[in-house]
């Protein structure tokens, strides 16, 4: 990321202090919290950068708008990298069968809540280079719950994977939180904090992988380390690690379970 557009997104991000937002549910755990400010941060964003900034599925149905010579069959190569097109793609019969009439739809397992292009692409003709997908995580400021799921971190995975398979093996993308620290009254939810958290920042080996919970990547944005200064390539090959790493750990003990139980079923003579 540019210098200048890392101080616009730190200065969007501090434009949600003290902002408020109406209570729209009585409970607010987990991701009913954050869905209150997607919307007021996605509008800060476009305040701040303008017509470089797209939704999700925006941003799908702006690229397949912008190039209408391309065939069907051809959409997702406008997504550029491999690793971008893995996370960004609605799959590739939806892309082939979409059309003006019957464009993408918000879904609430998009990877990004808002994309950034680079200046000087905002057209989106051509193939896309360089995005920086951008997500809300929040947390109540008066509970210390478990932290907030990030992203999966299969899918993760599968996106470098897709980048391995045509070396160089290269990054040029970014996955960017914005951070959020609220309070909640009877009628109305106040931005407390804010933060701006990098993910390929965040040192490989602490990251948490809730294997319980679809594979999720859970950290507090507003405690992780932001200390990793290698390059978002290096990242993921560490993260790769990292992941085939609890993958054995996490067999290891399945497979000693298994044999504790076998070894009971033995003893007691069970066919």
């Amino acid at each position: 990321m540019e210098p200048g557009d890392q101080k616009l997104l730190e200065a969007a991000a501090a434009s949600l202090v003290s902002r408020t937002v109406k209570r729209q549910s009585r409970n607010l755990a987990g991701h009913a919290g954050a869905v209150q400010f997607e919307d007021l941060a996605h509008r800060a964003l476009v305040q701040t950068f303008g017509s470089r900034v797209y939704r999700h599925y925006e941003f799908l149905n702006n690229v397949f708008r912008a190039n209408p010579e391309v065939v069907p069959a051809g959409r997702e190569a406008l997504l550029g990298h491999p690793a971008v097109a893995h996370l960004l793609s609605r799959g590739e019969r939806a892309s082939t069968e979409w059309t003006k009439e019957a464009p993408f739809e918000m879904k609430q397992n998009d990877t990004a809540e808002s994309i950034l292009v680079p200046a000087g692409t905002a057209s989106l003709r051509g193939m896309v280079h360089d995005p920086i997908l951008l997500d809300v995580k929040s947390q109540d400021k008066t509970k210390n719950g478990q932290p907030p799921n990030i992203i999966s971190a299969k899918k993760l995975v599968d996106a470098f994977c897709a980048a391995l398979h045509s070396p160089p093996f290269e990054l040029p993308f970014e996955i960017v939180y914005i951070a959020v620290k609220w309070e909640a009254s009877k009628t109305c939810i106040v931005c407390r904090e804010s933060k701006v958290v990098h993910l390929f920042k965040v040192p490989p080996d602490d990251i948490y992988i809730n294997w319980a919970a679809a594979t999720q990547i859970q950290f507090s944005p507003f405690e992780v380390s932001q200390a990793f200064a290698g390059t978002p390539a290096s990242w993921a090959l560490a993260f790769m690690r990292t992941y085939c790493d609890q993958i054995r750990k996490r067999a290891a003990k399945q497979i000693n379970d298994a044999t504790r139980i076998e070894k009971l079923l033995d003893g007691a003579g069970a066919p």
